[in-house]
């Protein structure tokens, strides 16, 4: 039986090494024919480390032929100081809107 599945992760890519590791885990959940089952979108929480490293990661995610949409950008208080807290939801190409493309759609 088929399952589509919802993927959520968190705080994953720290350095660009780990960016090649993301597309594929995501190509395989998004790909029904090998595992049984398929993502239909990932919410991705992410804490950014560096301007260029947002940057491969976004690219690269559109170059696999995935639309990735943040929908929550702030500095956000952490100890002394702050951190760039980041939410995206990746979808992939083939996915017509985002949920939350769906949602302001409905206002």
């Amino acid at each position: 039986a088929h399952q589509t599945l919802l993927v959520v992760g968190a705080d994953i890519v720290y350095n660009a090494a780990q960016v090649p590791l993301l597309i594929g885990c995501l190509k395989m959940l998004f790909d029904n024919n090998k595992t049984g089952c398929s993502a239909s979108r990932m919410l991705l929480a992410h804490q950014s480390r560096s301007d260029a490293l947002d940057a491969k990661m976004l690219t690269e995610l559109a170059a696999a032929g995935f639309k990735v949409q943040a929908f929550f950008d702030a500095r956000l208080p952490y100890q002394n100081g702050a951190k760039q807290i980041k939410l995206f939801e990746i979808t992939g190409a083939q996915t017509s809107d985002s949920a939350w493309e769906d949602k302001k759609k409905k206002k």
